[in-house]
């Protein structure tokens, strides 16, 4: 009886040091995605993952397979212990990041959210398969309800 206690108090630290990656299904984001291409041009969103485990990602168009615009610089990072979305959009904001916090976080989809945010306060990934995402953003604007989705393959 007294190895089976010795054996639980054990198993009980060792679990209680083990450290679970609160980050685990936003790393699934890791890698080049694309839009199908809509009237010459493309929709591109690119994650990096980092050694500290944040990512770093861009968002950016193709237009006529040549002309290539930034539209935005990504951030998903740790702070504390919660986790955040964070986007510079050009011409937007005064150019200044908006962080919108992770409320959704499993192994089919992320949900992150700003409720002070103009348009959007939801940003959503929803995991289709290990190749293809579906990017919702959505709120309320001028008084309306809007959604906007697309889907974006892996290459």
């Amino acid at each position: 009886m007294k190895n089976l206690f010795v054996l639980f108090v054990a198993f009980s630290f060792i679990c209680s040091c083990a450290e679970t990656d609160e980050m685990q299904f936003v790393k699934k984001l890791g890698g080049k995605w694309a839009s199908e291409e809509n009237e010459n041009s493309r929709f591109f969103e690119e994650w990096e993952v980092l050694t500290n485990g944040n990512l770093r990602g861009k968002g950016f168009l193709l237009s006529d397979g040549v002309d290539t615009t930034v539209s935005e610089e990504l951030k998903i990072e740790k702070i504390k212990n919660e986790i955040f979305y964070v986007a510079t959009v050009k011409n937007e904001n005064n150019n200044q990041p908006v962080k919108f916090l992770l409320v959704e976080n499993d192994s089919q989809h992320l949900v992150f959210e700003n409720k002070l945010h103009d348009f959007p306060q939801r940003i959503k990934y929803f995991f289709l398969s290990e190749r293809e995402l579906k990017v919702v953003v959505e709120g309320e604007y001028k008084g309306q309800n809007e959604s906007n989705e697309m889907l974006l393959g892996k290459w």
